[in-house]
């Protein structure tokens, strides 16, 4: 495994999250990191292995791998496939046992990815941020997912009860009953 010391702190913003894009195999091939901004909420700093095997910033060449690709392999493709518009969401998918996928770098960047590794899939579930992009974002990816699989089925889901820009983990974390979670 390589070790990469991440920078905590970049123009006084810190690092708030690390996701690690992984091939299917297991290597790791880019991580991105979320540092918290006090001016602008967020900034997303991605560092990859350059040609000469050492890290700098920034995400290397396209096409982009997808985050959870190397959990495919514990995932039959008979398995439902959860796609979010960002690492967070994605990750919150599989922290409850279910196949969450996203492409980099949110909204604009998911013709940039590599999506044919979800070809033998044949279900998915986008859950878009409640916003425009996110919108954008779920109906570009269903498009793309089409096209490497024409038999896919492919549900968009709209989570109810979301404020503007929310996603799936603000779902999660307000609290419900029961019978509203039954659709995982």
């Amino acid at each position: 495994m390589i070790n990469f010391d991440l920078p905590s702190c970049i123009s006084r913003n810190n690092l708030e999250y690390a996701w690690r894009y992984q091939d299917q195999e297991g290597e790791l091939l880019m991580i991105t990191c979320r540092y918290k901004c006090p001016k602008k909420g967020k900034r997303f700093v991605p560092y990859h292995l350059n040609e000469t095997a050492v890290w700098q910033m920034g995400a290397g060449g396209q096409p982009y791998s997808l985050y959870g690709l190397n959990l495919l392999k514990y995932y039959d493709p008979s398995n439902m496939v959860f796609i979010s518009e960002g690492e967070k969401a994605a990750t919150a998918f599989q922290c409850l046992d279910l196949l969450g996928i996203t492409s980099p770098f949110g909204a604009d960047s998911c013709s940039k990815t590599d999506w044919s590794p979800l070809k033998t899939y044949s279900q998915f579930v986008i859950l878009p941020d409640q916003d425009d992009p996110g919108e954008k974002y779920a109906e570009e990816v269903a498009e793309i997912l089409f096209s490497i699989n024409s038999e896919a089925q492919i549900w968009i889901c709209h989570l109810p009860g979301l404020s503007k820009g929310g996603d799936v983990v603000n779902w999660l974390e307000k609290p419900r009953r029961a019978s509203r979670m039954e659709w995982i």
